[in-house]
């Protein structure tokens, strides 16, 4: 009785902070924050060629063959009040031609996503280097999945496999801190991953592909991706709550 939310503040009767909900614009370093909600709004079922970056980098997600652009689906999220970008787990894929990730061992992933099939196994999201090491991919088992990254070119990736097969959508976040990986799903901690060096050797990464695997395309998952963050911070606890709290708050990321 008495709560209010007033500014991204959960306030309580007598005045005091209970704690902040966090948007994506409020992470330091911000480099990347894709959002279908605050996209202009298209008709529904239509074709997407770019998914807006509105972080201010303009590393809008793109598809210039239209064969293979993901469809606008106005009722993917929220409980069908938010919109998505569904892909069919056929040929569709969005590309990033820019690197995203690169020259740091400290970030945060967010991902608001769901499967549209039970079962389907492919790729979310998979960021890599021009030769195909992948830096962090995010990929699905029939029913489970499965968080991979690597700060090191020469040492193998690390990973986080949690047990996930329904329809529903749920809210990814990684981040990195130096040596070690934490991976939470809805705000729960799923796992973590020390990594053996800290030291930074990505400075070649290159960009990114949603639906798919990036270079030669495959590993198609039909799936929903309403939101996507990149920020070059490590998020703490408290703050990876905030987030999620956030997005409980506001039905999107």
């Amino acid at each position: 009785m008495g709560i209010l939310v007033r500014n991204n503040k959960v306030i309580s009767a007598g005045g005091k902070i209970l704690y902040r909900n966090v948007s994506p614009f409020e992470l330091p370093n911000l480099k990347l924050y894709l959002s279908a909600t605050r996209m202009v709004q298209q008709a529904d079922e239509s074709s997407v060629s770019s998914f807006t970056d509105f972080s201010g980098n303009s590393y809008h997600a793109t598809q210039g063959t239209s064969g293979f652009q993901p469809k606008f689906d106005l009722n993917q999220f929220g409980g069908s009040t938010q919109a998505g970008i569904k892909f069919d787990a056929i040929d569709d894929r969005l590309i990033f031609n820019t690197a995203i990730l690169k020259n740091t061992n400290v970030y945060t992933f967010q991902m608001l996503c769901k499967r549209n099939v039970l079962g389907t196994v492919g790729m979310f999201c998979y960021i890599s280097t021009p030769s195909g090491i992948s830096r962090l991919n995010i990929n699905t088992t029939a029913t489970s999945v499965s968080v991979a990254a690597r700060v090191v070119d020469g040492e193998g990736a690390g990973s986080v496999t949690f047990v996930s097969n329904d329809l529903l959508e749920h809210l990814l976040q990684v981040t990195l801190n130096a040596g070690t990986m934490y991976v939470y799903w809805d705000g729960v901690l799923k796992g973590q991953f020390t990594f053996p060096s800290t030291t930074i050797s990505n400075t070649n990464s290159a960009g990114c592909s949603m639906g798919a695997n990036s270079g030669v395309p495959d590993n198609f998952l039909s799936c929903a991706i309403q939101g996507v963050s990149l920020s070059y911070n490590y998020s703490d606890p408290a703050t990876i709550q905030a987030q999620y709290r956030g997005y409980l708050q506001r039905g999107y990321l």
